[in-house]
C-alpha cells in the first residue's frame, strides 16, 4: 500500500508522474512527455500485476509503464504501429495479461481495404523490455471492418471485435475473431464468431471480453436496445455460443429504446458485467446509464444486481457504464459525462465490492481533482488486484488540448474501508493522528461475523473472540476486549492499542483505551 501525503501537498517525480491528494486513495498520475493536442491519451487502459498500458489512438501510440516501489509509474516502452501505419487509432483498444499487450488499430488498411483494421501483440520480456509478436488481420478483411475495434486477451486466448464486419448479407452486422497465443509463440485462429441472429447494424463485436474458456461480445444496437452473446470453446478450440444476454429492463415489444446494453462487457471468473448507456431512471433522467451483474452457473447467466450510480448523481446523459471492469470481488464503472463541480463532461468513476450474496455496494467514487469540462475522466477504466486505472482523454495540460490523462488509485484500501455513510451522526472527523492511523492499518475488512481480520502486526484472531464497542458521538469508536485468543505472536508482544480493524457494518474501530478482561 502506498503511503499518501498530507492534504493539499503536490509534487513531481521525475517524469510526467504527478501525485496528489484529490482523493484518500489516489496514487498518482500520468501524462506522457510528449503528449500533443488532441492525442486523446487514456482513451483506453489496462492492468496487470505492476504494468499498465494506456492507449493515445490519435498519435498512433500506446504507452507502457512499469509501478515503481514508491508508487510512480515509468514509462519502459512507447509502442507506435510496427508497419508504419498512421491515423490508423492505433491504441484505440488495449488488453494486457500475463505480460502480454494486445492493440487494437480499427482505421488500418489491409489488404488494400480501407479502415479494415488490424491488431498487434507484444510481450514485456523479464528485462522490461517489449517485444513485437504478431500483426493480426481478418482473413476475410473488407473495408471498414473496423477490425480491433475492441480486443481481450487472457489464458492464451486473444478475441478481437469487428463491429462493422458484412457478413450473411446484413451489412454492420459485426463479427468477432479468436486467435490462440501458442506455446511456442506462433499465433493459431481458431474461430470467427458471429450472432446466431444477426441483423444489419447490430455492432457486434463493439465489446469483447475473455475468461477461462469463456468469451462476451456486446452487440449494443442488436434490435435497437442491444445483446450481449456469451460463448464456450470446446474440446476442438471453437467456440459455441451458449447464451444470449438482453437488458432486463428493455421494453422490445415497443422497438427498444436504444439503450446500448453491451456497449461494456467485463468477464472475471463466473461473473459478467454488462453496461447499457442509455438506460433511463423513470421520473430522474435519461441516458443515465445502469450495469447489469450476472454469474454464469452451467453456461447460464443469472442477473444478480443493477448497479447504479447514487441518486444525487444522476442526470441526463451521464452515460454511467460507457466503461467497465471486474476483477476478483470488485467492479469499477466509468461515467464520463458525468457533471460534477460545475464541470460539464468533467466525468467520474465508481469502485463497488461485489458481496457473497451478489448484491453490489458502493464503496467509493472517483473524481479529478483538477477536473475540467468535458476531461471525460472515466472514458477508460481498468482494475488489477490493487490497482484502478482511470482515463480522462480530453485533459488540456502545458497548452495541450485534449491531450489526454491516465489516474492511479489504490483500489484494494478503497474497497476495504468502512464507508463514511454509516458512520454515527454527527460526524465531525477523527483527530490528525487518527487519521494517520487509520490509514496506516486499513488493509483488512470483515467478510462475515466469523471472520474477523486484524492486519496491524499479521494477527488471527479466533472468531468466538467477544467485542464490547462504543462509539462515541464526535464520531471516534473504542473498544473493550472481552476475551480474545491472539495468534502468529509471542504473549505480551501485542500492542492494543495500535490495533484497527472493520466489526460486521465497517464501522472504523480505534481503541482508545483498551481494556484485557481475564
Amino acid at each position: 500500500m502506498n503511503r499518501l501525503l498530507p492534504l493539499s501537498l503536490l509534487f513531481l517525480l521525475a517524469g510526467p508522474w504527478a501525485r496528489a491528494d484529490q482523493n484518500a486513495h489516489f496514487i498518482g498520475k500520468v501524462i506522457p512527455s510528449d503528449a500533443d493536442s488532441q492525442d486523446h491519451f487514456g482513451s483506453s487502459v489496462a492492468v496487470w500485476e505492476d504494468l499498465s498500458v494506456v492507449g493515445s489512438p490519435n498519435a498512433d501510440a500506446v504507452y507502457v509503464y512499469r509501478k515503481e516501489h514508491n508508487g510512480s509509474r515509468s514509462k519502459i516502452a512507447k509502442l507506435t504501429p510496427p508497419d508504419g501505419g498512421s491515423n490508423t487509432q492505433f491504441g484505440g483498444s488495449v488488453s494486457l495479461s500475463d505480460g502480454i499487450i494486445a492493440v487494437g488499430a480499427k482505421w488500418s488498411d489491409q489488404h488494400g481495404h480501407s479502415n479494415s483494421g488490424a491488431a498487434y501483440l507484444y510481450q514485456v520480456l523479464p528485462d522490461w523490455s517489449v517485444q513485437f509478436l504478431h500483426k493480426v488481420t481478418a482473413h476475410d478483411a473488407d473495408a471498414t471492418a473496423y477490425f480491433g475495434t475492441s480486443v481481450s486477451f487472457s489464458k492464451g486466448i486473444l478475441a478481437v471485435g469487428a463491429p462493422s464486419d458484412d457478413h450473411s448479407g446484413h451489412n454492420d452486422a459485426g463479427s468477432a475473431y479468436v486467435y490462440r497465443l501458442e506455446h511456442n509463440g506462433s499465433l493459431s485462429p481458431l474461430d470467427k464468431l458471429t450472432a446466431t441472429d444477426a441483423n444489419a447494424s447490430d455492432e457486434f463485436g463493439h465489446s469483447v471480453s475473455t475468461s477461462h474458456g469463456l468469451i462476451a461480445v456486446g452487440a449494443p444496437s442488436h434490435n435497437h436496445d442491444g445483446s450481449t452473446y456469451l460463448y464456450w470453446q470446446q474440446e476442438n478450440g471453437s467456440f459455441l455460443q451458449i447464451a444470449k444476454v438482453t437488458d432486463p429492463d428493455a421494453n422490445y415489444a415497443s422497438g427498444g429504446e436504444g439503450d446500448g446494453f453491451g456497449h461494456a462487457v467485463s468477464l472475471a471468473g463466473d461473473l459478467l458485467a454488462v453496461s447499457t448507456i442509455g438506460e433511463d431512471v423513470a421520473s430522474v433522467a435519461y441516458d443515465v446509464g445502469a450495469v447489469y451483474l450476472f454469474r454464469i452457473e452451467e453456461g447460464m447467466p443469472h442477473l444478480l444486481d443493477e448497479v447504479l450510480a447514487p441518486i444525487s448523481d444522476m442526470h441526463n446523459s451521464a452515460r454511467f457504464g460507457y466503461s467497465l471492469a471486474l476483477s476478483y470481488e470488485l467492479l469499477a464503472v466509468g461515467a464520463q459525462y458525468h457533471n460534477h463541480g460545475g464541470h460539464s463532461g468533467a466525468g467520474a468513476a465508481y469502485l463497488y465490492r461485489i458481496e457473497h450474496n451478489g448484491t453490489a455496494g458502493l464503496v467509493e467514487k472517483f473524481v479529478a481533482d483538477d477536473a475540467n469540462v468535458s476531461d471525460n475522466f472515466g472514458a477508460s477504466v481498468a482494475l488489477s488486484y490493487d490497482t484502478l486505472a482511470v482515463g480522462a482523454h480530453k485533459t488540456d495540460y502545458w497548452g495541450n488540448t485534449d491531450a489526454g490523462t491516465v489516474y492511479y488509485f489504490d483500489s484494494w484500501a478503497a474497497a476495504n474501508r468502512a464507508p463514511v455513510d454509516i458512520r454515527p451522526e454527527p460526524f465531525l472527523g477523527f483527530s490528525p493522528e487518527k487519521e494517520w492511523l487509520l490509514y496506516d492499518l486499513q488493509t483488512g475488512w470483515l467478510k462475515s461475523a466469523e471472520s474477523l481480520i486484524v492486519d496491524a502486526y499479521g494477527l488471527g484472531v479466533d472468531p468466538s473472540d467477544d467485542w464490547n464497542l462504543t462509539i462515541h458521538e464526535h464520531g471516534s469508536a473504542s473498544s473493550h476486549l472481552v476475551h480474545a485468543s491472539f495468534t502468529g505472536a509471542p504473549d505480551g508482544s501485542i500492542d492494543l492499542t495500535k490495533l484497527e480493524f472493520n466489526l460486521p457494518l465497517l464501522v472504523p474501530i480505534i481503541h482508545d483505551e483498551p481494556e484485557l478482561i481475564p
